[in-house]
C-alpha cells in the first residue's frame, strides 16, 4: 500500500515528536499529528490520510474509530503499550501493534 499521507494521534509529546520522525523518515514524508481524539477527529474531517495510527488514548481510540465509520479514509490501526486494548481492537477488527516492541513491523507493513 502507498502512503503518501498519515496521520499519528499520540497523547505523549515525546512520542508524538519521535514516531513522527520515525514515521516520517521510514513511511511517508507527510505526516502530520494529533494529541487527543478531538483533534484528530477535526484534522480528519478536512483531509484523507492514507494512514491513521493511533495511540490507545485511554480507550478514545475506539470513539475516534466509530466516529470515522462514514467518512473517507486510508487504514486505521491502534500503537498502544495498553495490552487491553489489543483483544477489543481485534473484536472491531483495527489491526493492533503493540508499542514500542511492534513499532519496526508497523513501519515494514506500510513502508513503500
Amino acid at each position: 500500500m502507498k502512503v503518501s499521507s498519515l496521520l499519528y494521534v499520540e497523547d505523549d509529546k515525546a512520542w508524538r515528536e519521535t514516531i513522527q520522525r520515525q514515521f516520517s523518515s521510514a513511511i511517508c514524508q507527510n505526516v502530520e499529528t494529533a494529541e487527543d481524539y478531538l483533534s484528530a477527529l477535526e484534522m480528519i474531517q478536512r483531509r484523507k490520510y492514507d494512514l491513521i495510527v493511533m495511540d490507545g488514548l485511554e480507550g478514545d481510540c475506539f470513539v475516534l474509530n466509530k466516529e470515522l465509520q462514514g467518512m473517507p479514509h486510508g487504514d486505521v490501526v491502534i500503537f498502544s503499550g495498553d495490552d487491553r486494548n489489543k483483544g477489543r481492537a481485534e473484536k472491531v477488527g483495527i489491526p493492533f501493534f503493540k508499542k514500542p516492541d511492534d513499532l519496526d513491523r508497523l513501519i515494514e507493513t506500510y513502508k513503500d
